[in-house]
């Protein structure tokens, strides 16, 4: 993991705001490609980003930094729209 990407996570990690969102402005095309893939809609992918950073800041203590950050963006991102899309399944029945 690049130096400087691990300093932010662990900067993140103690509260630091301002080192999240530098790891968000990194990561933000990507996970937004993603969205897209997935959800092949804009407002969906959209949203889909928003609940995706969301999550991580809430859960940014819990990554370990053995594992790659994107590895970890990347399976909030698949999971989310997964629970996503279960749950508009549930509202249409």
């Amino acid at each position: 993991m690049e130096n400087n990407i691990k300093s932010l996570i662990l900067e993140a990690q103690r509260g630091n705001t301002e080192a999240f969102h530098e790891l968000v402005s990194f990561y933000d095309e990507r996970v937004m490609i993603l969205a897209l893939q997935l959800t092949r809609d804009k407002q969906d992918a959209e949203d889909l980003y928003q609940e995706v950073f969301m999550k991580a800041f809430k859960a940014i203590e819990s990554f370990r930094l053995e594992s790659e950050f994107f590895t970890w963006l990347y399976r909030i991102t698949v999971n989310s729209f997964y629970n996503l899309q279960r749950k508009a399944s549930r509202i249409q029945q």
